[in-house]
């Protein structure tokens, strides 16, 4: 059984190499997505979120997630600031994604 940490870095990985649907399959149906411009639900809000982001200009990767204060939690730098992403993940798949610029 994957760790959290393992499910979190799945995704990230993949969203560093530019692959959706790869980042995706470790996504459940019903997750949600906080971000500064609004909540997406479920994969396919999900998805459309994820393709609008690939198209802005690429700031650096994302480093690994760490556990922090009991959070799987990576930083990221980009044109639009510095951000903060925080990850639920419950039975090996990520249930929830906050993302917060300024951080």
């Amino acid at each position: 059984m994957p760790t959290n940490l393992y499910v979190a870095s799945s995704y990230v990985d993949a969203i560093n190499v530019g692959d959706i649907e790869a980042a995706l399959a470790h996504v459940a149906e019903n997750a949600e997505m906080v971000t500064p411009i609004g909540t997406k639900r479920g994969k396919v809000q999900i998805r459309g979120m994820l393709q609008m982001l690939a198209k802005l200009p690429s700031g650096e990767p994302m480093p690994p997630p760490t556990e922090e204060s009991g959070e799987v939690v990576t930083r990221s730098r980009s044109p639009m600031g510095n951000a903060r992403l925080t990850f639920q993940v419950a039975d090996d798949l990520i249930r929830h994604i906050a993302i917060r610029l300024g951080e």
